[in-house]
């Protein structure tokens, strides 16, 4: 069994909430997404049917509102205790969503969201509508939502409901650590591709003309810029990944890189498998 507390909550409890609430999460994009591209569109940074963001956000409601200090204010919908609900859920799930587009962006300089043109936003990251929509969402989950799942909580069998619960953090572990190690590539290809391009116009622009072009053509296809370039085709997992998540993220934008990225891109979506 999983042991231990947080807040007097237990683990069983706070990992079933994340998982419950990243698949319902997936299910929303997804189906959101899909409905409006008229094709199906696995939503989300993971390859599996979860957004991590969604668990979290749920995580901090449960931890937040759950502990034994603040159950009079959910086990009582009045409305100010809705109002408190609505304030409190909103600047956390924002403060969510700004630190994870913040570090997304550092780690990966990408930007996976924009709210940019959105009124009243925060460097694209946050803005009124969004957080408005985290406040309201707090409120169906701490008095529609949580006490659902919290008797679906109960009523799961033990130790199996255990060994299913590890599975799921094994299977999301292993599949957040391809996504982020295959993504963090990113970049090198993208750089790949930029410096492959200057060399390819210095040979077309006759800088070097005193190179023939049997050595241009071997420079290139030794160097390592080339290399990561025919990853591209030659590696499943990649292509995999990177056509996801430009289906998913239509909007992704790469800080420095955007035209190589688009480029990039279409060349991507253009090779089958």
């Amino acid at each position: 069994m999983l042991p231990g507390k947080l807040l007097g909550i237990p683990l069983f409890t706070i990992f079933w909430t994340f998982f419950i609430y990243s698949f319902l999460g997936w299910i929303y994009e997804s189906t959101f997404v899909s409905i409006r591209k008229k094709t199906f569109v696995n939503r989300g940074f993971l390859n599996g049917p979860i957004i991590p963001i969604y668990g979290c956000g749920a995580m901090l409601v449960e931890l937040g509102f759950f502990n034994s200090k603040m159950i009079p204010i959910t086990e009582t919908a009045t409305l100010l205790h809705m109002i408190e609900v609505f304030i409190i859920g909103m600047i956390l799930a924002s403060i969510l969503e700004y630190v994870t587009s913040y570090f997304m962006e550092k780690w990966f300089h990408a930007k996976w969201w924009d709210y940019s043109d959105y009124p009243l936003n925060i460097k694209g990251r946050i803005s009124l509508r969004s957080s408005l929509f985290w406040g309201v969402l707090s409120v169906v989950g701490v008095y529609v939502m949580q006490p659902l799942v919290h008797r679906f909580i109960i009523h799961l069998k033990r130790p199996v409901c255990d060994y299913i619960l590890y599975a799921c953090i094994v299977a999301g572990s292993v599949d957040f650590y391809l996504t982020v190690r295959v993504t963090l590539h990113l970049t090198r290809k993208l750089a790949a591709v930029e410096k492959l391009k200057e060399v390819l116009y210095e040979y077309s622009s006759g800088i070097h003309w005193y190179d023939k072009a049997e050595e241009w053509k071997e420079k290139i296809e030794r160097s390592k810029w080339y290399e990561h370039v025919v990853t591209i085709k030659n590696n499943k997992l990649h292509h995999m990944v990177y056509k996801r998540l430009f289906k998913a993220f239509p909007k992704l934008k790469v800080v420095d890189r955007q035209q190589v990225f688009e480029e990039f891109k279409k060349k991507l979506l253009s090779i089958r498998r």
